[in-house]
């Protein structure tokens, strides 16, 4: 909110220069903090076991491709709401403050239903937010949308605490790590998608058309792997296939 009332009463590079300001002072406190040595674990982290465990590739599989299609409608999300809407800059603001409450509720919400049935809800959730910041050009209503939207960054952590069921203990952080990555590299494959979908089109909605499309067959995806007999969404805590 901050960020949108300073871009709109000044100009962008504002926001940036304080930016940096704010991570030049984060820095300087990570540089002054003293080492602190970890216990021991059990066993020697072995990356060929990521390679040979079935299960961690097919859920991170999954789940990369989810993101794709997640952050697909979102990433320009900004962009709709200004060129399309007509929302200022400090509107939009607003709107992402809203956007961090939800996701404060989301993962409160997250921590107490089960893994499975969290990750199916956190789709749908996005679905509804993506068709109303189609269907409304109301304040109100791109307001609840972008609440819905905070499910995004609680898939994020949900995600994780599917990836630490499927290795084991010595194995969680090189696991973590590649799950970042691809994280990563599914944002990037989404913003370029977005950014040819966006102008294709003088409404600018192809990009949430393809989150509202391609969210549905990600929870196809899901149901049929419920229903297989497969250690990669198994509740047991137990690694299978290593």
């Amino acid at each position: 909110m901050l960020g949108g009332i300073i871009a709109e009463k000044t100009r962008i590079r504002t926001d940036l220069w304080i930016a940096v300001g704010g991570l030049a002072l984060g820095l300087m406190v990570v540089l002054l903090t003293k080492h602190v040595e970890s216990g021991e674990q059990d066993g020697k982290a072995r990356p060929a076991m990521l390679l040979r465990n079935r299960s961690f590739l097919l859920l991170a599989g999954f789940y990369t491709l989810t993101m794709v299609t997640l952050f697909a409608g979102y990433v320009l999300a900004p962009n709709f709401l200004q060129e399309v809407q007509g929302f200022s800059l400090a509107t939009i603001g607003v709107l992402f403050s809203i956007f961090s409450a939800g996701a404060v509720v989301f993962n409160l919400v997250a921590g107490r239903i089960d893994l499975r049935w969290s990750f199916a809800g956190l789709l749908v959730v996005p679905w509804l937010a993506l068709l109303g910041l189609w269907q409304t050009s109301a304040v109100g209503g791109s307001g609840v949308a972008f609440f819905m939207l905070g499910g995004i960054s609680t898939m994020w952590a949900v995600v994780n605490a599917g990836i630490a069921r499927m290795v084991r203990e010595q194995n969680q952080g090189q696991a973590f790590g590649i799950m970042e990555s691809l994280t990563f590299v599914a944002s990037a494959i989404a913003a370029w998608m977005a950014g040819h979908l966006y102008d294709l089109t003088p409404a600018h909605d192809l990009p949430l058309i393809a989150g509202l499309v391609g969210i549905p067959v990600m929870l196809v995806i899901w149901f049929f792997m419920r229903m297989t007999p497969s250690p990669a969404l198994a509740r047991s805590t137990t690694v299978e296939g290593l």
